[in-house]
């Protein structure tokens, strides 16, 4: 995979202002749930590229939504798809509202599997009015 990136070119698909389908399943399904408060639709969500952040961390408006948040992107060319490593908040101080508003650790909610994608959204409204 990592050589894989080295022949995506961030900077065309930056300039482009490209809108992408990244599919999202196991672990950033649950922290685009439990972030950024949405659940993909079959396990996919489009997005434009707004801003890149670090290696293969970009800001992003979520196409469907009048939402940005931040993505770990990566490309798998075999398939040709783009998929999510993780999606996170731009609210810098994420991980500590999240702690006050719920006297948990972020990780110890989003790795619950107890919790439904569904209460992992609702977590996030209570946390995201905090």
């Amino acid at each position: 995979m990592e050589n894989a990136w080295n022949n995506f070119s961030e900077e065309n698909l930056l300039e482009s202002r490209k809108q992408i389908l990244i599919q999202v399943k196991g672990h950033p399904e649950r922290t685009l749930a439990l972030r950024l408060g949405l659940k993909a639709k079959n396990k996919k969500v489009e997005v434009k590229l707004i801003q890149p952040l670090g290696k293969k961390l970009f800001r992003i408006n979520f196409v469907d939504y009048a939402i940005f948040g931040k993505v770990v992107l990566m490309y798998d060319p075999k398939n040709k798809i783009y998929y999510a490593k993780t999606f996170y908040n731009l609210r810098s101080n994420w991980f500590l509202t999240v702690k006050k508003a719920t006297g948990f650790d972020e990780s110890y909610i989003k790795n619950n599997m107890e919790l439904s994608l569904e209460q992992l959204v609702d977590c996030h409204q209570k946390i995201a009015g905090y």
